[in-house]
């Protein structure tokens, strides 16, 4: 799978002090909880050092970032080590040409300012959930197709969903990430930008903090780990 054949490219994550800089192009997907400090403080709790920035708004599609412009300055302005970008679902046929077009375009800009692009693959509402194959096929073929990592989060909530409900992922409206469900945003992103790293190590309370049962914690990492290595 792509989140395989992705790694080669990577140089190794934490084998400089510099901090990593990780720019995000996205919606209330990425910011809800402000999923990027989560991202930070996991980094500052465990020896990373990571900085992210965030031109998010709310119900963009990568069709809107391309055509506000933003992104290209920043890249231009700040050298980023990694651009993750991602919008809605996209289970439908407009979703799935927004992800090959315009997801073209920012992996372009990304490379042109040596930066490595990557989908993030998100996860539709419960209202559509049955969408979720569609959601996970067209993430898969638009990263594959722009030679952009994939990280493959959609597939790992969709596996947490089916055999660990108890782990609440979605948020009281059925579509946002609850608290939970953007740490392991979060430790997806991380696992897949560094596959070195072993999440089963990682502590701090930018992850105890997302969970009412502090025992659960373990099982949680575990699982996030497991789901990733079958991929």
């Amino acid at each position: 799978m792509q989140f395989k054949l992705t790694f080669f490219i990577l140089l190794a994550f934490f084998s400089t002090a510099q901090a990593q800089k990780i720019l995000f192009v996205g919606n209330s997907l990425t910011y809800t909880n402000n999923m990027p400090s989560i991202l930070e403080n996991i980094g500052k709790s465990n020896g990373f050092d990571i900085t992210t920035q965030c031109i998010c708004k709310p119900n963009y599609g990568l069709e809107d970032h391309i055509n506000e412009g933003l992104v290209a300055p920043e890249l231009r302005k700040t050298q980023y080590d990694f651009v993750i970008f991602q919008q809605g679902p996209s289970s439908q046929a407009y979703g799935r040409k927004s992800l090959l077009e315009y997801g073209k375009q920012l992996s372009v800009m990304a490379l042109a300012n040596h930066a490595t692009p990557a989908y993030l693959m998100v996860w539709p509402s419960t209202t559509y959930y049955q969408t979720f194959d569609g959601v996970i096929k067209n993430h898969t073929d638009a990263a594959k197709s722009n030679g952009s990592i994939l990280i493959p989060l959609g597939i790992v909530w969709q596996k947490f969903n089916q055999e660990h409900k108890e782990y609440e992922l979605y948020g009281p409206d059925g579509f946002h990430p609850s608290r939970l469900g953007s740490l392991l945003e979060a430790l997806v992103i991380l696992k897949s930008i560094a596959p070195e790293i072993d999440l089963n190590t990682l502590n701090g309370r930018a992850i105890t903090n997302s969970f009412k049962n502090k025992d659960k914690v373990e099982e949680f990492l575990k699982l996030v780990s497991l789901y990733l290595s079958e991929l």
